[in-house]
């Protein structure tokens, strides 16, 4: 624009409106961006401990007898199914609930160390409270009260552009596995 231009000549000059455009939008689609990324990420990570807690109650459902140390073998599994992720934020509680033929049910024993770090405690009645549909069907299948193995599993994952979602995000996931036996797995040390 020539030096002297009137008020008209500013306004219907049009170089730059495409620089200010997309610095107006670019904000957003920095957020859309991050956002869909980090939404892929919690999903993945939610997807993990799912696989992570199916699999340790499957490991667990399998054994005849457990120990601490069989105990720490299927947390070990556990830190493997969480690849990419770290392994750091995840907590298990791996708990043996047994039915009766009077409908009651109880918590045998309950291990929660070493997954890789200790769970908060589960509440019996929350275990019983999560199981009583279970048993209900497993006895309508098997003529008997089962005992299951219940996996209550937590994962805190932190995002790494926190203004997208937000601070951490804490996933559970419970899965539970019938025992082979269908009886209570005595644990050793647990």
């Amino acid at each position: 624009m020539p030096a002297g231009a009137g008020p008209r000549a500013l306004l219907a000059d049009r170089r730059g409106a495409v620089g200010i455009e997309f610095m107006l939008i670019l904000p957003l689609m920095l957020i859309l961006l991050f956002g869909t990324y980090e939404s892929t990420a919690l999903i993945g990570a939610h997807s993990r401990i799912e696989y992570a807690a199916t699999t340790v109650a499957a490991i667990v459902a399998k054994q005849g007898t457990v120990t601490t140390a069989m105990m720490a073998d299927a947390c070990n599994a556990a830190k493997f199914t969480m690849s990419p992720y770290s392994t750091t934020p995840l907590a298990m509680a791996i708990i043996d609930v047994t039915g009766s033929s009077t409908g009651n049910t109880a918590v045998e024993w309950q291990y929660d160390a070493a997954c890789p770090t200790t769970a908060t405690a589960v509440a019996s009645s929350t275990a019983i409270t999560y199981v009583s549909t279970a048993f209900h069907a497993y006895s309508e299948i098997e003529g008997a009260t089962p005992s299951i193995i219940l996996v209550y599993a937590t994962y805190t994952y932190t995002p790494i552009v926190a203004f997208v979602i937000g601070g951490p995000i804490t996933l559970t996931h419970t899965a539970s596995a019938l025992t082979r036996s269908v009886l209570p797995i005595p644990c050793t040390g647990c």
